[in-house]
């Protein structure tokens, strides 16, 4: 039932279902390569609650940090805080996480902490 929510039309399905997924890490964990595709969502809520599910997920490959480099550039900087977290929740610290993070920094003050944080 969740995997179908992940492609519902309704955003507000979409963000629901990945926060539930957040919840029940064995059931993500089955679930962890629509939650990466749903990192591309066209609704910023959606790619946030993704983000935020991948973490708990707790699995750091090749393709998780492909999708968090990504969401570190991201045009809504909801989604650049909550890549942050997931990058530090996943340990996922390198020279290219860390340029990205360096390029973070500007004028938005809660983006900013998020990545001086990192």
């Amino acid at each position: 039932m969740l995997k179908n929510a992940l492609y519902s039309k309704a955003i507000a399905v979409r963000a629901a279902a990945l926060r539930s997924l957040a919840q029940e890490e064995p059931r993500a964990k089955r679930l962890k390569n629509e939650i990466i595709a749903t990192c591309e969502d066209q609704v910023a809520e959606v790619r946030l609650a993704a983000l935020q599910c991948l973490a708990v997920l707790g699995e750091n490959d090749q393709e998780v940090e492909s999708t968090i480099l990504r969401r570190l550039r991201d045009s809504e900087s909801s989604v650049q805080i909550a890549a942050t977290q997931c990058m530090v929740a996943l340990e996922i610290l390198n020279e290219k996480t860390a340029i990205a993070v360096q390029q973070n920094f500007g004028d938005d003050t809660e983006l900013l902490n998020s990545s001086l944080e990192s």
